[in-house]
């Protein structure tokens, strides 16, 4: 008995960054869940997927803030799940692209929209013999350019499964712009994938102008729920840290540690703390990663 709660313990510590991530996840989804709202949650899940999601496309505006914090969560979900099934380490970059999904999910991405890019970037890592879970980062980072699925399947008048191809092309082309395009920045742009993704997304932008397929500017911004979502963010804020306190008591006397780091690609913070017996990658190394994000 003693050495089975060991092992738990030992699986519980060993996996307590993916816990506490899954924790942060099914708070948003069950803020957005108990959230009073005039339509249901299937109704608004159903408005966003049908929304073109392109800049400025605010689902809050659009669905209220219950349906798009189940949303939300839903992408984050996708995006620790990928982490998980991959093997990719838990690690400072893959917070971030957890984090960065769920954000921009208040605003253009949609359980629907990600996955066309993701099964492009995973297809890629088929094709090279590689290992995914040295594509993971980049494929979560990659779906910065899900509006453009959404938006050709929705908005543009052609057969939806336009969307899906030109979505899993863009995902499969990433990996390599992104790996060359980090030489141009030297680094110093933390998200590079979107700077990858920005020239790929110029690119069909052009192509679909030129067969007559232009695209409106849209202008879809709330304002209505500025109270209750800054505190919202505020308590979201506030528990990241008191987290970070009880994890490691000591954390305020590391933080010029971090002020001191320059910050280039490829940086990781969370290697640094008490934390990296649970962050860090296996015995044989940390996989090269595609794209450094």
């Amino acid at each position: 008995m003693q050495q089975h709660k060991l092992c738990m313990l030992a699986t519980l510590k060993k996996n307590r960054p993916a816990l506490i991530m899954l924790g942060y996840i099914l708070f948003l989804l069950i803020t957005g869940m108990v959230w009073p709202s005039e339509i249901t949650l299937l109704q608004g899940l159903g408005r966003i997927i049908r929304a073109p999601g392109v800049l400025v496309t605010d689902y809050m505006a659009l669905v209220g803030p219950g349906p798009t914090l189940v949303n939300a969560a839903l992408v984050g979900l996708i995006g620790l799940a990928m982490v998980y099934f991959s093997g990719a380490a838990v690690s400072g970059p893959t917070v971030a692209a957890i984090f960065t999904m769920m954000g921009f999910a208040l605003f253009g991405k949609s359980v629907f929209n990600i996955l066309p890019i993701i099964a492009g970037v995973m297809l890629m890592s088929f094709y090279k013999k590689e290992r995914f879970c040295q594509f993971v980062i980049l494929a979560m980072f990659g779906t910065t350019l899900a509006p453009l699925v959404s938006h050709i399947c929705f908005s543009l008048q052609l057969a939806p499964v336009w969307g899906l191809l030109i979505g899993i092309v863009a995902g499969a082309l990433l990996p390599e712009l992104a790996t060359h395009f980090l030489g141009v920045h030297a680094g110093f742009n933390l998200y590079n994938i979107g700077f990858a993704a920005g020239f790929l997304g110029t690119l069909i932008t052009s192509q679909l102008r030129a067969f007559g397929r232009a695209t409106d500017m849209i202008m879809i911004w709330s304002v209505e729920y500025t109270a209750s979502l800054t505190v919202l963010l505020l308590c979201y804020f506030i528990s990241l840290i008191i987290l970070g306190t009880i994890i490691e008591p000591g954390a305020w006397r590391k933080l010029p540690q971090i002020f001191r780091q320059s910050g280039l690609l490829v940086s990781d913070f969370i290697v640094n703390t008490l934390w990296q017996a649970s962050f860090s990658a296996p015995k044989s190394g940390i996989p090269r990663i595609q794209g450094q994000f």
